[in-house]
């Protein structure tokens, strides 16, 4: 009994030295995600920062047993809240659909399976590599929404271009996607290059924040303001002067960097194309239809 005593004393023990060493292994990797996060901010122009998130993305997404793999892969299907949203917001099929930020394919599975033609833009090579095997599916091309405006809006001869003589039934910007897009004015680009892709509806799954969603906006964790100042520095090395201005408290790492989209923002991008947003909160994040506007509006 006395033995059985001792073993249970140190099973305790070491389950406690367990807890407490994954409590320092999640703290250490919180200080680094805000130091690194903070660091890049300062450092990275748009180009470069949305570099590091497809690459993130990329890896996350990669089968590769890391956090959050998978989260976005095909087999995942459909969540169950797109089916209604898609049913209602799309024309019926059979019809063309142009999907932007497709990821691994999940909403391109799930529109060919409602009889959709698809066409698939993604800016991850390995990712738009696993879409084009997808059977059934149209064009595919391993570019990203910068490559779709400057083919459709300029008349750029890259990868894009594929595109830009298209005309879509509607256009899909995968889940989450336009939120990888750090500026308004770059989110307005890729409004007036999907209004001419389609007269139909544009949909977007996205994070979008009222005024209470901000996190800690005056007071960023203690490694993040680290990480700003050690980018600053390196900023002062490159010599590029530039800064974004990006608010930490409307940012995302984990998934590469992204930014949740205020109502205001939302409703300026519908105004620059003449259409009208329609914002459906859900149990997952929000997702946004922009529907173009009847004659009579």
């Amino acid at each position: 009994m006395h033995g059985r005593t001792l073993t249970a004393r140190a099973l305790t023990s070491l389950a406690l030295l367990s807890a407490r060493l994954d409590r320092l292994v999640l703290r250490l990797r919180e200080i680094d995600r805000h130091l690194v996060e903070g660091l890049l901010l300062e450092v990275l122009d748009e180009e470069e920062l949305d570099t590091v998130t497809i690459a993130l993305f990329d890896l996350y997404n990669s089968g590769r047993k890391v956090e959050l793999g998978g989260v976005h892969r095909q087999e995942r299907g459909l969540f169950h809240w797109e089916r209604p949203w898609y049913k209602k917001e799309l024309p019926p099929p059979p019809g063309r659909i142009l999907v932007g930020g497709a990821g691994y394919g999940r909403e391109v599975l799930g529109l060919l399976a409602m009889g959709y033609a698809v066409d698939a833009s993604e800016p991850g090579v390995a990712m738009a590599a696993r879409v084009a095997e997808i059977k059934g599916v149209g064009l595919v091309s391993a570019t990203s929404y910068r490559d779709l405006c400057d083919a459709v809006l300029d008349g750029a001869a890259n990868d894009a271009a594929v595109f830009a003589s298209q005309s879509y039934d509607a256009v899909l910007l995968g889940a989450g996607s336009l939120n990888h897009i750090l500026t308004q004015e770059e989110r307005l680009r890729i409004m007036d290059a999907c209004d001419r892709l389609t007269a139909g509806p544009i949909m977007a799954g996205m994070f979008v924040a009222s005024h209470g969603d901000w996190r800690d906006v005056m007071n960023p964790p203690r490694s993040h303001k680290a990480g700003r100042t050690l980018g600053r520095m390196l900023n002062r090395l490159r010599r590029s002067g530039r800064d974004l201005r990006i608010d930490y408290a409307s940012l995302t790492w984990y998934m590469g960097f992204a930014r949740t989209a205020p109502r205001a923002d939302i409703e300026a991008l519908a105004a620059s194309v003449g259409r009208t947003p329609v914002v459906v909160d859900t149990e997952a994040y929000p997702y946004v239809t922009f529907k173009p506007r009847r004659p009579d509006d």
